[in-house]
């Protein structure tokens, strides 16, 4: 390797050693590099050339080990060289056992600590002779070296001997699709940089990346409403560094509301959830930027059919790094086909697009648009110590004019609805020693919804608000015990207050409640792996109490796994799980009939704290380029409440409490060859409510609303180096619906219903193909140009079915889906 080059050097000159301004010359035109420094700096320091073989960033380490001069990049061939100050001072290069470079590793001296940089290569001050140096890295046995061992230059080799087996981090690599991995907690980890292309997705869209999932799906289309094994969207955590957003997407719901630039990695629970998580009884969906201070500038910008945004990462000298990142739709300056497909498919049937001959209003001037903006802080004012500071901005906004001739003179208001969260957070994080860590987060997240209709035959004006204002506390702290054994402990405080907010003017009545409940959880982990690999556990417990409603929950968790001979991994997890906060619906029209969910808090009686219990059984068989899991599960939510479930039927205005059980198989089939990779997975699915003392004898049990039996995905991609495709078709059976009494469909001035979800809309199915090109445009800058159809066939696919009395007769209105709808994007890259 290069460094055996630097043995026996000194700087003295002799046959073969050359002036370094002369060395350093050479080198910038081998490589096309710069170097910055002052002419007195290199004066009268001789050096042999370094081999012609090596790579430029090889270079530099040799000029570090043998010369006294500090080397600090400045972008990817642009280095500064600097005197060393004039302190006493050692230095070294760190290998691993295969004689790479070991970066990142902690080097301590009684007056000073830091980290070895990208080429395993550091440089210490010391006090005095008699003193050591401290070397450990995560997986690396840790040592001590006395000063009196190292040297100012040229700088020794040191090698590190692995401990005897470090933590296995993945369970299953490449799980449906490159950089989508099973984590060795049970959690499936996307990698969005790593990821290969989805059928119908040319942006790294979280959500809909995540319905690729067994078992995730949303039934009615909307990314953000996603069902995991069967729960409604208010059931699952979804949050941003640890921030809990009540707000998940753009367009009321079509599009992920957090962009992809600033989201480094995905974390996605169905079960056996690690203790450090609360709330979230069906799932659990964690996003995460990079904790990486990037030391040159990275920026982007793209457009697509429905929005523009822009991306910058800026170093704020060697310890920190700022990102921004913004999207804002293009709806103010054009009104493209996509747009308008995505338009049509969200307002329909709401107060914005009117339909049918009878209404005697009209509306126009339709304005929506939407936008995120989110910054990302980071600093590292020493090699032990992080401060991260996180902001989000998400926003949608639609406005129209409702025109309605009264009493011979037209009458027009303004009518609008928003939806806006706001969140943000600080987050400190300390290295101790080698084992033990801890951080400390404060975090706020701000949901506001408001809604102004205005009646105007009535000659009414509704006024709507659900705001929710949450803020918390989280302490952690994570102990690694040996190489096999890891602890994390941790508090988390949490505040949430709710308040709902309607104002009417004819006739005078005005409403406002606010609630406010408080949560402490404390809760433990602990990691483990075999000495030979093949078994890990992640088990866990939380306590949470509830102070408004004095509830104390001992919440277990647990995630199993075993490699078995000839491939197989059998894999167990479960998990008992709480949550004070979930969605409903008073009337379906209001907030124009657009989001007309809001936010509650648990009152132990009309709102119950929602409790769920789960267990699964899956085993995996994984060989060569092939994967094939089969994973059984069993899902009890308890604590829901009828208004929650959003009925459109006999149900709609009843108040009452119960529960829902849900069981499935999973399987996937999965299969990889060097660019192409295939995978098909289906889900079979069983998900029934109990609701008990229902009026009018309405049965107690009958099949959820987003119970659907059968799902099943496939997807066919190709990665190459410039050029990425993908297709794939989306299937599954029609969820429930309450059809009426045929014959007797309207009795007692009302519509006459079957039993509860006593039918079936007809089969869902899609097919989607997207694909990206990159191309280079000279430097550092890159291009791509990507493309896809959502629905590529038209196929007009109702996703809800219900009825409303219209002049005494039923009409029936059915929600239908996205039909062919392209899309294009350009991105240009600066890295």
């Amino acid at each position: 390797m290069f460094w055996i080059f630097s043995l026996g050097t000194s700087y003295g000159q002799d046959v073969k050693k050359q002036p370094l301004e002369q060395v350093l010359k050479q080198i910038e035109q081998q490589y096309n590099a710069r170097f910055s420094y002052a002419d007195t700096s290199v004066k009268d320091i001789f050096i042999e050339a370094p081999d012609a073989l090596l790579r430029f960033r090889e270079s530099v380490t040799y000029l570090k080990q043998n010369t006294p001069l500090t080397y600090t990049f400045t972008g990817k061939r642009q280095v500064a060289i600097s005197p060393i100050l004039k302190e006493r001072t050692v230095c070294g290069i760190i290998l691993d056992p295969s004689q790479n470079p070991l970066k990142d590793v902690l080097i301590t001296s009684s007056n000073k600590t830091l980290r070895s940089d990208e080429d395993g290569f550091f440089r210490i001050p010391y006090a005095s002779n008699s003193d050591e140096i401290q070397l450990s890295a995560n997986g690396y046995e840790s040592k001590s070296l006395a000063i009196g061992s190292l040297k100012s230059s040229p700088c020794i080799t040191i090698r590190l001997d692995k401990t005897i087996l470090p933590l296995d981090e993945v369970v299953i690599t490449n799980y449906i699709a490159r950089g989508i991995d099973i984590k060795r907690d049970g959690g499936i980890e996307i990698n969005f940089p790593k990821m290969e292309i989805l059928p119908g997705v040319i942006e790294s869209d979280v959500l809909l990346t995540s319905q690729a999932l067994p078992g995730i799906q949303s039934v009615n289309e909307r990314v953000s409403d996603l069902n995991i094994r069967g729960g409604t969207q208010d059931q699952n955590l979804i949050a941003w560094d640890g921030i809990r957003l009540y707000q998940s997407g753009h367009f009321f719901g079509l599009i992920s509301a957090v962009n992809p630039n600033l989201t480094d990695k995905v974390r996605i629970y169905k079960n056996g959830t690690p203790a450090r998580y609360s709330d979230g009884v069906s799932g659990t969906i964690e996003m995460q930027s990079s904790e990486q201070v990037n030391d040159s500038l990275r920026a982007s910008l793209e457009v697509n059919l429905i929005n523009a945004g822009g991306f910058v990462d800026v170093p704020l000298g060697s310890q920190a790094s700022l990102q921004i990142s913004a999207r804002q739709s293009l709806s103010d300056v054009l009104e493209t086909p996509t747009y308008r497909q995505y338009f049509d498919r969200v307002f329909q049937d709401t107060e914005v697009i009117r339909s049918g001959s009878n209404s005697m209003t009209t509306t126009d001037d339709e304005l929506f648009s939407f936008y995120d903006t989110s910054l990302r802080l980071l600093y590292k004012p020493s090699a032990r110590d992080i401060i991260q500071l996180n902001g989000l901005v998400v926003d949608n906004a639609i406005s129209f004019r409702e025109s309605a001739l009264i009493n011979n003179i037209n009458e027009r208001q303004q009518n609008s609805a928003s939806q806006n969260n706001l969140a943000g957070s600080i987050k400190y994080s300390h290295i101790w020693n080698p084992k033990w860590t801890s951080m400390i987060q404060i975090y706020g997240s701000n949901y506001t919804l408001e809604g102004t209709n205005f009646d105007l035959v009535n000659n009414q004006r509704l006024l709507q608000t659900n705001d929710v204002l949450e803020n918390g506390l989280r302490l952690e702290a994570d102990f690694i015990a040996t190489s096999r054994k890891r602890y994390n402990l941790g508090y988390h405080f949490n505040e949430t207050g709710v308040t709902n907010i309607q104002d009417v003017n004819n006739p005078v009545f005005r409403s406002s409640i606010k609630e406010v409940i408080r949560s402490h959880g404390v809760f433990g982990t602990l990691d483990y792996s075999s000495k030979n690999g093949k078994t890990q556990w992640t088990g866990g417990l939380r306590g949470q109490y509830y102070d408004k409603l004095d509830v104390l929950r001992i919440e277990p968790r647990l995630f199993f796994s075993q490699r078995l001979a000839r491939g197989f991994t059998l894999s167990v997890s479960g998990e008992l799980k709480s949550q004070a906060t979930s969605q409903t619906v008073n009337f379906q029209s209001d907030f124009l009939g657009i989001e007309s969910r809001r936010w509650i808090l648990a009152n132990g009686t009309t709102a119950p704290l929602l409790k769920s219990a789960q267990g699964s059984i899956g085993l995996a068989y994984k060989k060569n380029s092939w994967l094939v899991t089969a994973e059984g599960y069993y899902k009890e939510v308890d604590g829901i409440t009828v208004q929650g479930q959003g009925f459109q039927n006999q149900l709609q205005f009843v108040r009452g409490v119960g529960s829902y059980k849900t069981n499935g198989i999973e399987f996937l089939v999965h299969k990889r060859w060097e660019k192409l990779s295939f995978r098909t997975g289906y889900t079979l699915a069983n998900n029934d409510y109990t609701f008990n003392n229902l009026p009018n004898n309405i049965t107690s049990h009958f099949p959820n609303n987003v119970d659907v039996q059968h799902s099943l995905k496939t997807a066919l991609a190709y990665t190459g180096e410039k050029l990425r495709l993908s297709t794939g078709v989306n299937w599954h059976s029609g969820k429930p619906i309450t059809t009426l009494v045929t014959g007797n469909e309207v009795a007692n001035n009302g519509l006459n219903f079957n039993s509860p979800n006593n039918s079936n809309l007809s089969g869902y199915i899609r097919f989607d193909v997207s694909g990206t090109y990159t191309f280079n445009l000279g430097g550092r800058l890159r291009g791509e140009a990507g493309a896809s159809v959502w629905n590529i066939l038209n196929n007009e696919n109702i996703v809800n079915s219900y009825f409303l009395l219209s002049d005494g007769q039923p009409t029936t209105i059915r929600e239908r889906a996205l039909k062919f709808t392209p899309n294009i994007s350009l991105k240009i890259r600066y890295n």
